[in-house]
């Protein structure tokens, strides 16, 4: 939300002792990937947008019913189970480093699990897992704030399925899941973003209610 010039953005960018610097900047400002993509002696690149959805809450919000053999569970332990399925969802996963090909993929997959492992270990908000008998195969983390108007607001900032229990539906139920319980928990409004080549999951969100807010174009500057 910062007003700064595109002058100042450069000036920014090109005085960082980095060898990348990251920007994001709303996509209704078109004219600076353009500036930025013109610097000399630098290579900007467009990294994806980022997509913002959100949707509102209340306490009667319904939830999908947990399919049989599968139970619910509220805040559990970060058991080395669910440490695991953490790693195993963002083994793959496609996010703004990965669209950069300067970077190595093995270096991005490895930093993009150990920071999914730093948000899932410092969750002090919601934390939902489907689990069958031998532990979690699903899971979200959610966290909640107060908006500018007073409500309280909550943005989930980490959510997967292990890759043996993907398209059964499991994600909707858990997501579901999630939105009923903050509804009733006081919660008035449920953020969520992720990259636009996501198209199934933003298809799922839209389903469930969820509705677009804005976009976010990343930059990725490194000098030449």
């Amino acid at each position: 939300h910062c007003n700064w010039a595109d002058q100042e953005i450069v000036t920014l960018a090109t005085s960082a002792k980095s060898d990348l610097v990251i920007l994001r900047s709303p996509t209704s400002r078109n004219r600076l990937g353009g500036v930025l993509g013109s610097l000399s002696g630098y290579q900007t690149l467009h990294a994806d947008t980022l997509l913002y959805f959100s949707r509102r809450l209340s306490p009667d919000c319904a939830a999908d019913p947990i399919p049989s053999g599968l139970s619910l569970a509220t805040d559990p332990p970060v058991t080395e189970r669910l440490s695991k399925l953490n790693l195993a969802t963002f083994a793959d996963y496609q996010n703004h480093y990965s669209a950069n090909p300067t970077l190595q993929k093995d270096a991005v997959e490895k930093g993009y699990a150990e920071w999914a492992a730093s948000i899932l270990s410092a969750a002090s908000g919601l934390v939902l897992t489907l689990n069958d008998d031998r532990g979690p195969v699903s899971f979200i983390v959610a966290s909640t704030f107060q908006s500018s108007n007073g409500e309280a607001h909550s943005e989930i900032s980490l959510n997967g399925t292990h890759p043996a229990f993907r398209n059964r539906g499991l994600y909707r139920v858990l997501l579901t899941q999630c939105i009923e319980h903050l509804g009733r928990k006081g919660a008035r409004q449920l953020w969520i973003s992720t990259q636009a080549s996501h198209r199934v999951m933003i298809r799922t969100w839209e389903h469930v209610g969820f509705g677009y807010e804005m976009g976010l174009n990343p930059y990725h500057v490194s000098p030449l």
